[in-house]
């Protein structure tokens, strides 16, 4: 198994020519940055035989990929945002190709996740900044977040609509919105671009809700009332999926 590590935010281009990778490196002018860059070079390749692989931890608005269509077309561009909306919107305005490849088959099992920090795996990465050092999402990492490793764990597909300090009627740590009004926004770093759900065609078979440790001491009426509603809004989009209502060591 190659393992070439895993960054929270940039590029892996995959399946390039064995021995094009120096090339590629000087092309997309990483050779002038200093940008981390880690160079594979003639890994083993089910389809090439041979391969190189390029991974570049980089803002992924900073780098210029439109060399590699005159370069090869057959180049895998693996697009790397590990970390929740509000910590860097991305925004793909459009792609330009020859042609359009079919997809690998992906498992039948759909899952969504609903959450707040836990779900969105803040606090889980300390190998580039430790604990109680940097910023405060410096630690995030949506990839080891237990919804993620339980997705995997099941072969499903997964998405995780998740934000750190949200609750599903108050939210904490300056967060002025909740994720009843979010949840159907793709932007929740303010709340903003709305999202058609139903356009999406993600119809999950289940659905993991797990918020409640942002909203602080409610009364239980109170609580009652506005957990039921969030759970009504998810059951209006998917009227066939299981929910779970979940909760954790925080709460």
């Amino acid at each position: 198994m190659l393992n070439i590590g895993q960054i929270e935010e940039g590029f892996v281009l995959d399946h390039i020519k064995a021995g094009k990778s120096m090339s590629i490196y000087k092309h997309l002018g990483l050779d002038k940055n200093e940008d981390t860059v880690a160079i594979i070079k003639n890994a083993r390749s089910d389809k090439m035989g041979r391969k190189d692989i390029l991974k570049v931890e980089c803002d992924i608005d900073t780098l210029d990929l439109d060399v590699l269509a005159f370069i090869d077309h057959n180049i895998t561009v693996n697009i790397i945002k590990d970390t929740e909306s509000g910590m860097g919107f991305v925004q793909i305005d459009g792609i330009q190709t020859r042609e359009l490849l079919d997809l690998e088959p992906m498992p039948e099992r759909k899952m969504i996740f609903v959450g707040n920090s836990i779900t969105s795996g803040n606090g889980m990465y300390t190998d580039s900044v430790p604990c109680d050092a940097g910023t405060w999402f410096d630690q995030n990492k949506a990839s080891a977040s237990y919804a993620v490793l339980t997705a995997n764990a099941l072969n499903a597909q997964y998405h995780l609509n998740s934000s750190s300090g949200i609750g599903f009627y108050s939210s904490c740590c300056g967060t002025t919105f909740n994720m009843y009004s979010a949840y159907d926004k793709y932007n929740h770093s303010n709340n903003s671009i709305n999202c058609d759900v139903a356009a999406l065609n993600y119809n999950p078979d289940v659905v993991c809700v797990c918020l409640g440790q942002n909203d602080g001491q409610l009364a239980n009426d109170v609580f009652d009332t506005n957990y039921t509603k969030f759970i009504k809004k998810m059951r209006s989009y998917y009227p066939d999926a299981q929910i779970i209502c979940m909760s954790s060591p925080m709460a």
